[in-house]
């Protein structure tokens, strides 16, 4: 029943099984790259800045402000970042999603894209389907199968040979080099603008939407929100691991410390979420007092809450194999474990409350601790 609980959680977050032999990158100075003559296999790379150059074997995934993929990927490529940059031919799917995203590679299945501004360029080919949803769109490459868009700006200006949807498009311009070989339909305020040159082989369907405001709230952001969550779910696991493999000592000897110290570590971080906010007014006529000590709250109550999943993951993989065990796997798990309680009501919400008092409390006892010793 264990192993079967730890295979269901494993699958609910969507990482490949391919992870069990994963690679795993994060460095201390905020950059990463991987050299194009580098061997890699399902890597997982964090950092402000990830060059990848490398033929990447299995799947390769990437989180950080600036990501530049342009190594070849043997399966799918998982990327999410501020900037994202990818030139790299993908063996299977794509998943990106940035602020601003650039793709000029190729896919042999599925794109699923989403950023405020996003690109496909001229070399760009996608031989499954295309899903992509944002701000400002535009579509240059070649897709052989299905596209469905959810935008603003909507340009289409390369081929797509199957059928076309697009929604929410204030402004759908489909451009005298584009190619679609299926339907064309649209929802819009606005009739789209066919410049003369641009070939639709089937037929167009146009339907006016009178409220483009109501309904891009209820059509394009739902499907934006809905690949957030799915990539913020991987962002997390990749910071907690980023953190757990800097700080390995340090990240075991917390957990340890605040979960064979449960109770009382429960009690002072309940201590603290009451004492610290009402503290924190009683100075407030010493400004600097109040700001310093609710900065301190503030960041303590942030790295407690970070700490949960990690908590979660160690409680489950110690039930299982009775040992506390600290690494990917358990990062893994306690997101996955996060995710499931947050959609169980009152049970679920305190269990959650309970861990992050007792990581709070923990880090009081820390700080406490470094009080005393400066006397």
């Amino acid at each position: 029943m264990k192993k079967i609980l730890l295979s269901i959680a494993c699958a609910l977050v969507l990482i490949p099984s391919a992870a069990f032999a994963a690679e795993f990158r994060a460095s201390k100075s905020g950059d990463e790259a991987v050299g194009a003559t580098e061997n890699v296999k399902n890597l997982y790379v964090a950092g402000t800045t990830v060059n990848s150059e490398a033929r990447a074997k299995g799947d390769l995934v990437a989180a950080g402000q600036n990501l530049n993929i342009n190594g070849s990927v043997e399966h799918s490529l998982l990327a999410c970042g501020s900037n994202v940059n990818v030139g790299a031919s993908v063996g299977t799917t794509a998943r990106v999603m940035g602020g601003t995203v650039v793709f000029s590679g190729k896919t042999a299945e599925d794109l699923t894209a989403a950023g405020g501004t996003l690109s496909l360029m001229k070399d760009s080919e996608v031989a499954g389907d295309l899903m992509i949803a944002g701000g400002q769109l535009s579509l240059s490459g070649k897709v052989l199968g299905d596209a469905w868009i959810a935008g603003s700006t909507v340009t289409i200006n390369g081929q797509i040979n199957g059928d076309v949807v697009v929604r929410g498009a204030e402004q759908l311009t489909i451009s005298k080099s584009a190619v679609i070989n299926g339907n064309l339909k649209y929802y819009s305020s606005n009739t789209a603008v066919v410049e003369d040159g641009a070939v639709i082989k089937g037929a167009t369907d146009y339907i006016k939407i009178s409220q483009p405001s109501k309904y891009q709230k209820n059509g394009v952001m739902k499907m934006m929100m809905g690949m957030f969550s799915f990539y913020a779910l991987i962002m997390t696991f990749l910071v907690l691991l980023a953190l757990v493999y800097l700080f390995p000592k340090l990240s075991k000897s917390f957990v340890e410390s605040s979960l064979k110290q449960f109770w009382p570590n429960l009690g002072w971080g309940f201590l603290t979420a009451i004492v610290a906010p009402i503290a924190t007014l009683i100075l407030l006529f010493t400004i600097t007092g109040a700001k310093i000590l609710g900065m301190v709250y503030m960041t303590a109550l942030m790295l407690a809450v970070t700490a949960v999943p990690v908590f979660a993951g160690v409680l489950i993989m110690l039930w299982i194999k009775k040992k506390y065990q600290i690494d990917w796997l358990s990062v893994l798990v306690g997101i996955v474990a996060t995710y499931i309680l947050l959609f169980i009501p009152v049970i679920g919400w305190l269990a959650l409350v309970a861990l992050t008092l007792v990581a709070l409390g923990e880090m009081t006892q820390k700080l406490l601790g470094l009080v005393k010793a400066q006397r």
